[in-house]
């Protein structure tokens, strides 16, 4: 298991008592420069939503030793901040799964306090209409109550709905497994966080780590567009305009992902999602929530040749993206283009 990689599979009561002889806080670890200064590193990466990459120069002990002080860090910062850079350090891992090989992965889901088996499931997935079968295959097995215990402390109740269920077990592909490992990885960050003392921290480099925090909340909101409808795309305003008048629920697929990760990336609030879409309380705060999801996993909407070929726009837009028209006709003029006429 590499460490520089997975530094959350240890804590650092065990871990520094292993290379160091004795237990070591956080406050400790903050003395050290070298340290310190990796940490603040990878807290801002965290924040601003980047990817962190360990030092050339930086050993082991180092990227592990900082890890959990940058994880001290968010902690002390607040609720928001623990949330995301747990969030940033899971999507690290995620990244790093494609690198691994199977026995790899079930050690981590094993570490992660996950049993995972290798359990071949074929389940004819997609029939065309000339009868030809498309098989899906799942290759991994996760028992259904670590299953629901990870997704559902992640705030996912719908997981399950959407997989295979046979015998009291869960049946994943590689991207199932993948998407349950980075879950549990969140949790396990959290709940690290839970065991270190960060009272004791040095307040300059708490007070360095806050205003980091407050920088990146600045610089995300700036990057978010405005909320105005005038300035839709075509294939975003014929998606709104069949929601107000079918609702959300009449929205295929594709054009509820579109929707949602189109809304991502403004300045969107259920008050605003009312208006738009005519929607109840419960539809609005459900479809905030599900773009901001969205724009924290990094989704994004589908290429305007593939939002063609799935049916959800017939229009010629300058694109190649629904957020890439939309900021055009943004710098447009008031009497520019809104939607499909």
């Amino acid at each position: 298991m590499l460490l520089n990689r997975y530094p959350f599979t240890v804590s650092l009561k065990s871990y520094s008592r292993a290379v160091a002889g004795v237990e070591l806080g956080v406050e400790s670890l903050a003395r050290d420069e070298a340290i310190r200064r990796l940490a603040l590193r990878r807290f801002r990466a965290g924040m601003e939503g980047s990817e962190y990459k360990p030092s050339p120069d930086a050993t082991v002990d180092d990227e592990v030793f900082s890890f959990h002080l940058a994880l001290a860090l968010a902690a002390a910062v607040g609720p928001a901040a623990l949330k995301r850079f747990a969030e940033a350090e899971a999507s690290r891992a995620r990244r790093a799964f494609s690198l691994e090989g199977e026995a790899t992965l079930l050690e981590l889901a094993s570490k992660l306090g996950v049993k995972v088996e290798m359990g071949r499931q074929s389940l004819a997935w997609l029939v065309s209409p000339r009868g030809d079968v498309r098989r899906r295959i799942l290759t991994y097995r996760v028992h259904v109550s670590d299953f629901l215990r990870v997704h559902a402390e992640s705030e996912r109740d719908d997981a399950l709905s959407n997989s295979f269920l046979l015998g009291g077990w869960v049946y994943l592909d590689r991207q199932g497994l993948e998407e349950l490992l980075y879950d549990a990885v969140k949790l396990r960050i959290e709940r690290l966080a839970g065991e270190l003392d960060y009272s004791e921290l040095p307040g300059e480099v708490v007070a360095r780590a806050r205003a980091i925090f407050e920088e990146a909340l600045d610089s995300r909101s700036r990057r978010l567009l405005d909320l105005k409808p005038e300035a839709f795309p075509p294939c975003v305003n014929a998606i709104v305009e069949k929601a107000s008048r079918e609702g959300l629920r009449s929205l295929t697929d594709e054009e509820g992902y579109t929707l949602a990760t189109f809304l991502a990336y403004t300045r969107v609030d259920p008050d605003a999602v009312k208006k738009l879409l005519g929607a109840d309380d419960r539809d609005a705060i459900a479809l905030v929530s599900l773009a901001r999801y969205a724009r924290s996993r990094g989704f994004r909407p589908l290429k305007c040749s593939a939002a063609r070929e799935v049916g959800v726009c017939r229009w010629e837009c300058r694109g190649p993206t629904p957020l890439a028209e939309y900021r055009r006709l943004l710098r447009s003029s008031p009497g520019g283009p809104r939607g499909p006429g």
